[in-house]
């Protein structure tokens, strides 16, 4: 039957299709003959002037590589602790918990390869994150996450952060994002007893840093604690504003001239952080050190290489290779990184 179809149809396209086409009158034949010599010298003409796609800057390419680079954690395996799902990365006996929301995943690419390259003497990592889920008791976002979601998350993690399975611990947020107004300042709020103090609100800020140091104070009590502070963040640093038009008129791509300098409310929120990390007796760790000098504070690579991916999250393959401040967290003193 399907052989039979198949030679019905063959019959029907060449008389109702083939046989039309293979009738080419000679004023047909003239308009196809001056077509293609039109197309000729328009492909001549570009050739000849040197005309250029609107999108052939090599920047856009840079900025789309940075923009679509994301975090994958196919290198670290789920473990479930009561009804949390946690990913680690295998290496040595002693283990540490990275502690935070995306600004900590951000960090698995370069944990991976530390712990690729250095398996003998390395603590097994533990990522233990909630993206939306502030790491501070009674701190919560309006528009980021489920409050029960967020609630239940940080019991669970208590809990398995305290265990006797865990040595030390690693704590981290979008720190810029929570406590300066610009950012998801607005969204965010202390929660005490059944009243909502929004961080916009004058002394809702001061709050969360309290609320933040309590916590700090309490994990130090029973674990080795790092506070790993913020990266430099804001509209200037993301890739996506470095260039302009659209796919109707011609794209241009300019990149800053100039290094970005380290926003002042940025700056202040750093030595606060600082301050608490002291007071707590835990570890600060301060991205801003490496990534800023005299509060001018890197943006590109040499060729116009963007480092971050957005307006506050540095990019995956950048903090793989070449962000070494986290790495005193997860290896041994006594062996060098790469």
């Amino acid at each position: 039957m399907l052989i039979v179809s198949s030679i019905v149809l063959a019959y029907f396209t060449y008389i109702f299709i083939e046989k039309k086409f293979k009738k080419i009158t000679y004023q047909s034949s003239v308009i196809l003959f001056v077509s293609n010599v039109a197309l000729l010298l328009l492909g001549i003409t570009s050739y000849e002037l040197n005309l250029k796609p609107r999108n052939s800057q090599s920047g856009i390419e840079s900025i789309v590589n940075a923009t679509n680079e994301g975090v994958s954690k196919r290198d670290l395996m789920p473990i479930k602790f009561e009804s949390q799902v946690f990913y680690t990365k295998m290496a040595g006996n002693e283990k540490v918990v990275m502690y935070g929301d995306s600004h900590m995943e951000q960090y698995i690419p370069r944990v991976v390869k530390l712990l690729d390259d250095h398996q003998q003497g390395s603590k097994t990592a533990v990522f233990v994150t909630k993206p939306g889920c502030p790491p501070m008791p009674d701190v919560y976002s309006q528009v980021a996450l489920d409050f029960g979601e967020c609630v239940k998350f940080r019991e669970e993690s208590l809990n398995y952060i305290l265990s006797d399975d865990i040595q030390s611990v690693v704590v981290t947020a979008c720190w810029n994002c929570y406590f300066i107004e610009g950012l998801d300042y607005k969204d965010l709020y202390y929660l005490n007893a059944d009243n909502k103090v929004y961080f916009n609100e004058v002394g809702g800020a001061d709050l969360g840093l309290k609320s933040l140091e309590n916590f700090l104070l309490h994990l130090s009590a029973h674990k080795k604690v790092y506070l790993l502070l913020d990266n430099p963040a804001g509209e200037s640093f993301n890739p996506k504003n470095y260039w302009s038009g659209s796919r109707i008129n011609e794209i241009q791509v300019k990149f800053p001239t100039t290094k970005i300098k380290l926003d002042d409310k940025q700056n202040q929120l750093r030595y606060k952080l600082l301050e608490i990390a002291h007071r707590t007796n835990v570890i600060a760790i301060d991205p801003i050190a490496e990534l800023c000098k005299n509060d001018e504070c890197l943006f590109l690579l040499e060729n116009n290489v963007p480092i971050y991916k957005d307006n506050n999250h540095l990019r995956p393959s950048y903090i793989k290779t070449a962000i070494d401040y986290l790495d005193v967290a997860i290896i041994s003193d006594s062996i060098p990184a790469k």
